[in-house]
């Protein structure tokens, strides 16, 4: 990580805790359930566009991941984008460059974060996997860290796309963020009927924690 991404990552890992600390009540738990060191996938379901700047709060290793390949343009975003640490996917695209800087990442012992449903999807339910990070969780032995993510589609007027000025302005929202335990798979074959059982444990382990923490917020009669 070269100086200029370093900067730009704390400022906005910076900028978005105080942002967040002013206009959410953002609950996080389970932090400590990210390895402290080494290689971690970090798996979550997608409320909303702003969830990756959430992880970035609120968990002290620095994350790396990817986003949809149209976020990278015009050429200033792209910039910015990868000197926060992210690289470009696209359905039905070849994205090898992408998969070999993720390999290449958690080789290094970096923590990649990924969210499987491949776009926003305001639960409940969890929308179904996409099967990229477990391929790579397989080849490489590295730990999927489950993260649960809950009412953050409220934090942005536009969850899915924002793309006006007013689209990005946060709004008072109650958020919870639940870092599950590890979970790690094998698979040496890469049988198709296992791989799915493996795909589904963690989409069931993170659509039960969002279950958990939408009755919790029931319970608290949260209204925002």
């Amino acid at each position: 990580m070269n100086g200029s991404s370093r900067a730009v990552y704390e400022l906005t890992r910076l900028f978005f805790r105080l942002v967040f600390r002013c206009v959410l009540d953002f609950r996080v738990s389970g932090t400590e359930h990210v390895p402290a060191r080494g290689p971690a996938i970090l798996v979550a379901n997608h409320p909303c566009a702003i969830d990756g700047f959430l992880v970035i709060a609120a968990v002290r290793r620095r994350v790396y991941g990817w986003m949809r390949a149209p976020n990278f343009a015009p050429a200033w975003r792209a910039w910015y984008l990868r000197a926060l640490g992210n690289r470009p996917v696209g359905a039905g695209e070849d994205n090898r460059d992408t998969m070999a800087w993720s390999e290449d990442l958690l080789r290094r012992g970096g923590v990649l974060l990924l969210g499987p449903e491949g776009d926003v999807t305001i639960p409940p339910p969890v929308g179904p996997f996409k099967g990229g990070f477990l391929k790579i969780a397989l080849k490489l032995g590295a730990p999927v860290v489950p993260v649960a993510i809950v009412g953050s589609e409220k934090i942005l007027s536009e969850p899915r796309r924002p793309t006006l000025l007013r689209h990005h302005i946060p709004h008072r929202a109650r958020v919870d963020l639940k870092v599950l335990p590890p979970m790690w798979f094998e698979n040496p074959g890469l049988d198709r009927t296992l791989f799915e059982a493996q795909l589904g444990e963690v989409r069931r382990g993170i659509g039960a924690a969002v279950d958990d923490l939408l009755r919790a917020r029931a319970a608290e009669k949260v209204s925002l």
